[in-house]
């Protein structure tokens, strides 16, 4: 029968457990450093992150590749609008502009505007970059505060500024637009709405439906997006395109009269938002806003679905005929799904 020494087991043990200690404190120690060298490897060190350098590597290969998607955006603009271009000048466009980081702005309602006006009352000095978050659009939209306009300076200002000035916009398929401020303008009563949607639905209704207009009609059997579309299709030639909220955008930014940088998507707006703001340097006093998406996103193909299968084919064909332009220049395609969608 096999046997076992408790004894020399234990002692053999207790060796090999010395052992095992004793070669760890070797392999973990560090060699010798000779009299004067341990402070520069240690500054070395304090100077060096190599983990950090690939992440900048990184961050600014990604910089650069946008910077060729914008510069490839610019050059499409330009070279259609060399064969579309009318003149539409600066007389009423309200491109807002920064002295103090050299920066000109189209802004575009329905297209993230309330979160760039926000950034500009941070670099007017009228709001702390710790309440950007939390300021209501009301404010941003109504405040008594008035904004740089550039139309309103001078001319030779004015082309100084076109000149040197880093400038851009944000753009939208059209459609997409379209329908956020027909939620915006006609489902929601705020007060903010209740004028504005008492005067056009009063058009509209005027158009449309048989009977008096008034308020409490309107209330009980609001406006329908069909009846909006329609009535912007009947009077395009009697300037029902002049609110701002539905205005073509390359009329509204003057697209191929100022020589844009950057041309930003509402489809990519955090990425082209800081894109912006690194280029510009603002970028190191705040950070670009969340993107609110209330009631009047209407960017989901569910919401689209919904409003558009209630106008006909041949009214969505009038309607991008209407927008053709701010479809070709900004490279969305013909709405096709839309024709899919439209009411047969």
């Amino acid at each position: 029968m096999f046997t076992v020494d408790l004894k020399k087991l234990l002692s053999l043990v207790l060796l090999m457990s010395s052992t095992t200690v004793l070669f760890l404190m070797h392999v973990s120690h560090e060699p010798d450093i000779p009299s004067g060298m341990g402070k520069q490897i240690m500054d070395l060190r304090s100077k060096v992150d190599i983990s950090n350098m690939k992440y900048e590597t990184n961050e600014s290969a990604l910089h650069e590749s946008n910077r060729e998607i914008y510069k490839k955006r610019k050059l499409f603009l330009q070279q259609h609008c060399e064969a579309d271009h009318s003149d539409d000048g600066l007389e009423e466009n309200d491109l807002l502009y920064d002295d103090k980081y050299g920066l000109i702005y189209c802004p575009v309602p329905k297209v993230a505007c309330t979160n760039w006006k926000k950034v500009w009352l941070v670099l007017m000095g009228h709001l702390n970059t710790d309440v950007l978050e939390s300021v209501h659009h009301s404010f941003v939209h109504h405040t008594p505060i008035t904004y740089p306009i550039l139309r309103e300076l001078s001319q030779s200002e004015q082309e100084m500024r076109l000149e040197k000035y880093f400038k851009f916009l944000f753009v939208r398929h059209p459609f997409e637009r379209l329908l956020s401020a027909f939620r915006n303008k006609f489902e929601l009563t705020d007060e903010w709405n209740v004028k504005f949607m008492t005067g056009y639905s009063a058009k509209i209704f005027k158009r449309f439906r048989e009977g008096k207009w008034s308020r409490a009609r309107i209330v009980q059997s609001p406006i329908t997006f069909n009846e909006f579309v329609q009535f912007i299709i009947e009077t395009v030639d009697d300037g029902a395109l002049q609110n701002e909220h539905w205005r073509p955008i390359h009329e509204m930014c003057s697209v191929c009269d100022v020589h844009y940088d950057v041309i930003g998507k509402f489809e990519n707006l955090e990425k082209d938002a800081q894109y912006i703001l690194k280029e510009s340097n603002v970028g190191e006093i705040l950070t670009f806003p969340r993107h609110d998406s209330h009631i009047t996103n209407s960017s989901t193909e569910e919401n689209l679905k919904k409003y558009f299968s209630t106008i006909s084919a041949d009214s969505i064909h009038q309607l991008y005929k209407i927008y053709e332009l701010d479809f070709k220049l900004f490279q969305y395609p013909y709405p096709v799904n839309y024709l899919i969608w439209s009411r047969q």
